[in-house]
């Protein structure tokens, strides 16, 4: 469920709610957080949603004259209790409409998964930290900070009329 605060006020307040299990996508989150990964910092690294609103130009019919008509806005993410609803939030600029146009806000959530370096949207830093025990039964030692490649997958749209 998505809320608009305060429609007249320029920029906007979405508070968006997100229905089921606030589960993080475990591959990033549990490879740079461990066991904290179902905490809110697992979820920011595993999930994140955006906002932007979006013009059609006048007499337009077709859903692809949609064109983005400011900039996206990574939206704060908020769960209240473990396994809960996911919260997001933010502020939205508005612009005003031109003569017979129409404007909408699209509201996304993505994935953030691992994936190859020649298929990456991004890179997540990954601490490095002690290991008591190394491979093979070697002794442990220090791991130097890396980065790990990720990639954004869409898993939610919506758009709302403004």
């Amino acid at each position: 469920m998505a809320e608009l605060k305060d429609e007249r006020a320029l920029p906007i307040t979405v508070e968006w709610t997100r229905r089921g299990k606030s589960n993080p996508v475990r591959g990033v989150a549990t490879s740079v957080l461990g066991q904290a990964a179902g905490s809110t910092s697992g979820l920011e690294l595993s999930r994140f949603a955006v906002a932007q609103v979006e013009r059609r130009p006048a007499n337009a019919k077709t859903d692809l004259a949609w064109r983005a008509a400011g900039a996206e806005v990574r939206l704060d993410l908020a769960v209240r209790t473990a396994f809960s609803d996911i919260e997001y939030s933010g502020s939205v600029e508005v612009p005003d409409a031109g003569s017979g146009e129409e404007l909408r806000l699209t509201l996304r959530e993505y994935e953030v998964l691992e994936t190859d370096a020649s298929q990456a949207d991004e890179s997540v830093l990954v601490p490095g930290g002690f290991e008591p025990g190394g491979p093979f039964g070697l002794p442990g030692g220090f791991n130097l900070p890396s980065t790990m490649p990720v990639r954004f997958r869409l898993v939610y749209a919506s758009h709302l009329a403004l």
